[in-house]
C-alpha cells in the first residue's frame, strides 16, 4: 500500500472552537476521529492531522450512519461500515482499481461519485459531526480539479483541489463538526468549480442525533408500456407487453445473459417465436437503460427537398420541427439509397457518393442534449414531450431518426429510397446509430464507428477490464459523462451491479438481426475494443440461430487518430454498402481484431447456440 494520508477537522461555532482548545486532540473508535493517528505519529505536514473533540468525555458522538459513495456493495474502513450508496441526486459513480496511499483498506477511496449533486440524508434534528473521504483518483497535477462542499447550506470546503492537498491516488478525509440539522435532512451539496466534484465516502455521528431509514416501498413489478400496433418500424409493437421485475430484485449474471432465454424461462425454439422476443428485449433496453421511446405520435409532415428534409410532428396539442440536411450524388438519378449520419458521416463519404449514395445529417443534439449532465431532457424531443419524459438523449434521437424516415416513405419527391436506408456515426454518435438501428427495423444497414462504452461494448466485460487496471469506459463512467442513457441507470446498474442487467449489448445488437450490422472500431484502449469485440461476437451468435451470420461483421485493425476512416476498413465499408444498399454480391462475414479473439469470447458465452427453423 502507499504511505502517507491527509485528514482535516473544521469546527463550525466558536464554543466548537473553545472546547477543542480546553480538551486538546483525542480520539476513539467510536468517534468521527477513528481514523486519527497520535501526535506521535504525525512526522510531516503531508501525513500530519488536527484532531479536537467535540464533546464531553462522558457522552461521545457515535455512529449515525456511512455511505460508501459511488459504491454499490458495503466496506469497511477503521472498524465502521459503510451502507451501499443511496440519497444522491445527481452526479455519477465511478471507481478505479489503483491502490490506495494512507490506509490498508483501499476499498472506501476506490470508488467516487463525481459532478455536481446533493446528498439528503434522513436524520432528526440535532448536531452532527460529518467525516467526508476523498480521493484524487484521475489528475496527477495541480489545478485540473477544484469544487466545493456544503452543510445545510454553510460551507465547508471552497475550491478543494485533491491532487494539491494530498495528491494523486491518496486518502484524504475531512471532518466538520457541529453541523445543525432542523429539517429532517443533512444535506451533502457537492458544487464543482474545475471538471467536476468528487466525493468517495460520507460519515455521520451525532450524541443525540438518529438515523431515520425511509419507509420501505414494496417493488412493484414494472410494465413499460401498452402494445401498440405492428408496423414496419417496429414489427414486434403488438406483442403481449411484459411484466419486468424491480431492478432490486433482479438476480446476478456473471457471464453475457443467454440472448435466447425468454422472460418465461423457456429458450426460443422457432424463429417465428423471434419476432415477440425481440419485443421483449426491446421493452427490457427500454425500461432498465434507454428509456421509452414513444409510439408515432398523432401527426407527422414534412418535406423532402435536394438540400433539406423538413419534419414537423404534432403531439397532444405541441408541434415541433426540425430538419436534416441532403447531400445527393453528382450524377445519376432518384430515388437514391441514403446513409444517415448521426451528427454526420465519418465513413468514406466520396465512395459512398460514388455509389450514388445520398447523405442526409441530422442533428441530433438538437433532439436531445448531450452537453453534460445538467442537460437532460432538454432538446426539441422533451419540447414536445416534456422535460421530465424518461427518454434518454439517445433514444430522442431514435425518436426522431424514425419521425425523419415517416417523411421519406410519405413523399412524393423521388429523391430517396425509404427502402434502402443506412444509419451511421462515430464515437458517442456511433452510440447513437447503433440505438437509431436497434429501434427501428426500417433502416438496413447499421454502422457504429468507434462506439465504445454504450454502444458495441459488452458492459460486463468493460467492468471486468477495468477491475484489472485497463483504462476502459465503464457503465458507471458513461452513464455519468452524458444523459445517454435513463437517470437511474448508472445508479442502478454501476460498478459490480453490472451484473445485474438482464441484458447486455450483445442483445442490442441482436436486435438489428437480420439486418445488416458492420462495427468499425480502433485500438484505443478508452474504447474498449476487446469488449466490443466479445459483444460482436456473441451477437453474432443470434444472427447465426437466424441463419444470417454472414449479416454481421467486426473490423478492427488499428494504427489511426480517433474517427479517422482508414483505408484498411475500406473493403468491408465497400462490402456491407453493396450488398444492403444496392443489393449486390458482397462478402461480409469478418470479424478481424488486433485486440481480441475466439479465447475471449468462450470466456464470457456459457450458452449454446440454437438452430432455429
Amino acid at each position: 500500500m502507499k504511505n502517507n494520508t491527509v485528514r482535516c477537522v473544521i469546527h463550525q461555532g466558536l464554543l466548537w472552537s473553545l472546547l477543542a482548545s480546553l480538551w486538546g486532540c483525542g480520539s476513539s473508535d467510536s468517534t468521527p476521529d477513528d481514523n486519527s493517528s497520535s501526535s506521535s505519529e504525525a512526522s510531516s505536514s503531508a501525513s500530519s492531522e488536527t484532531v479536537a473533540s467535540s464533546s464531553s468525555a462522558s457522552s461521545e458522538p457515535s455512529l449515525v450512519v456511512a455511505l460508501n459513495v459511488g459504491g454499490f456493495s458495503e466496506v469497511s474502513y477503521n472498524g465502521v461500515t459503510y451502507q451501499p450508496d443511496r440519497f444522491a441526486e445527481q452526479g455519477a459513480p465511478n471507481n478505479t482499481s489503483d491502490e490506495i496511499g494512507g490506509t490498508e483498506e483501499d476499498a472506501l477511496f476506490q470508488t467516487e461519485r463525481y459532478g455536481s449533486y446533493t446528498y439528503e440524508i434522513p436524520v432528526t434534528e440535532a448536531l452532527y459531526d460529518v467525516q467526508l473521504h476523498f480521493v484524487e483518483m484521475y489528475w496527477e497535477a495541480n489545478g485540473e480539479r477544484s469544487f466545493n462542499v456544503r452543510l445545510e447550506d454553510e460551507l465547508a470546503l471552497s475550491e478543494l483541489d485533491l491532487y494539491s492537498e494530498a495528491g494523486h491516488d491518496q486518502a484524504y478525509s475531512y471532518t466538520v463538526e457541529g453541523v445543525q440539522v432542523s429539517d429532517g435532512h443533512l444535506t451533502v451539496d457537492v458544487e464543482t468549480v474545475i471538471d467536476n466534484g468528487t466525493l468517495s465516502g460520507i460519515a455521520v455521528y451525532s450524541v443525540e442525533g438518529e438515523f431515520v431509514p425511509p419507509p420501505e416501498e414494496e417493488p412493484e413489478p414494472t410494465v413499460p408500456g401498452e402494445p401498440g400496433t405492428a408496423g414496419a418500424e417496429n414489427t414486434g409493437a403488438d406483442c403481449p407487453v411484459p411484466t419486468l421485475p424491480h431492478p432490486s430484485e433482479l438476480p446476478a449474471i456473471a457471464k453475457l445473459p443467454d440472448p435466447f432465454m425468454g422472460l418465461d424461462g423457456e429458450r426460443l425454439a422457432s424463429r417465428e417465436e423471434w419476432r415477440c422476443h425481440r419485443q421483449d428485449l426491446n421493452w427490457q433496453l427500454q425500461q432498465y437503460e434507454a428509456g421509452v421511446k414513444p409510439f408515432k405520435p398523432e401527426a407527422v409532415a414534412g418535406s423532402v427537398a435536394n438540400e433539406t428534409i423538413e419534419v414537423t410532428v404534432g403531439h397532444e396539442g405541441e408541434e415541433i420541427t426540425f430538419s436534416a440536411s441532403v447531400t445527393l450524388p453528382s450524377e445519376g438519378e432518384g430515388p437514391f439509397p441514403a446513409m444517415i449520419g448521426i451528427g454526420g458521416s465519418t465513413l468514406d463519404n466520396e465512395y459512398l457518393a460514388s455509389q450514388g449514395i445520398a447523405l442526409i445529417n441530422v442533428n441530433n443534439n438538437a433532439l436531445g442534449a448531450q452537453d453534460g449532465g445538467d442537460s437532460r431532457g432538454t432538446g426539441l424531443f422533451y419540447d414536445l414531450y416534456g422535460s421530465d419524459h424518461s427518454a434518454s438523449s439517445m433514444t430522442a434521437w431514435a425518436w426522431g431518426v424514425s419521425r425523419l424516415i415517416d417523411v421519406l416513405e410519405a413523399s412524393e419527391a423521388e429523391l430517396i429510397d425509404a427502402s434502402r436506408l443506412g444509419v451511421t456515426g462515430c464515437s458517442r454518435n456511433g452510440k447513437g446509430a447503433l440505438m437509431v438501428g436497434a429501434l427501428d427495423e426500417r433502416i438496413a444497414l447499421t454502422i457504429p464507428q468507434e462506439s465504445g462504452a454504450g454502444g458495441a461494448v459488452a458492459w460486463r466485460v468493460a467492468q471486468a477490464m477495468a477491475d484489472d487496471g485497463v483504462n476502459v469506459q465503464t457503465l458507471s463512467q458513461a452513464a455519468g459523462e452524458q444523459p445517454w442513457f435513463r437517470e437511474s441507470f448508472g445508479s442502478t446498474f454501476g460498478g459490480p451491479n453490472v451484473a445485474r442487467l438482464p441484458f447486455d449489448h450483445h442483445q442490442l445488437m441482436g436486435m438489428v438481426a437480420p439486418r445488416g450490422l458492420l462495427v468499425i472500431d480502433n485500438d484505443i484502449d478508452w474504447l474498449g475494443p476487446k469488449a466490443a469485440y466479445v459483444g460482436t461476437a456473441a451477437a453474432k451468435e443470434i444472427y447465426r440461430a437466424l441463419g444470417a451470420a454472414e449479416n454481421i461483421a467486426y473490423s478492427e485493425n488499428g494504427g489511426h487518430t480517433h474517427c479517422a476512416f482508414p483505408d484498411h476498413q475500406q473493403d468491408i465499408l465497400a462490402a456491407f454498402v453493396q450488398r444492403f444498399l444496392l443489393g449486390e454480391p458482397g462478402s461480409t462475414g469478418v470479424m478481424r481484431s488486433t485486440q481480441a479473439g475466439e479465447e475471449d469470447v468462450a470466456e464470457w458465452v456459457n450458452w449454446e447456440t440454437p438452430t432455429l427453423e
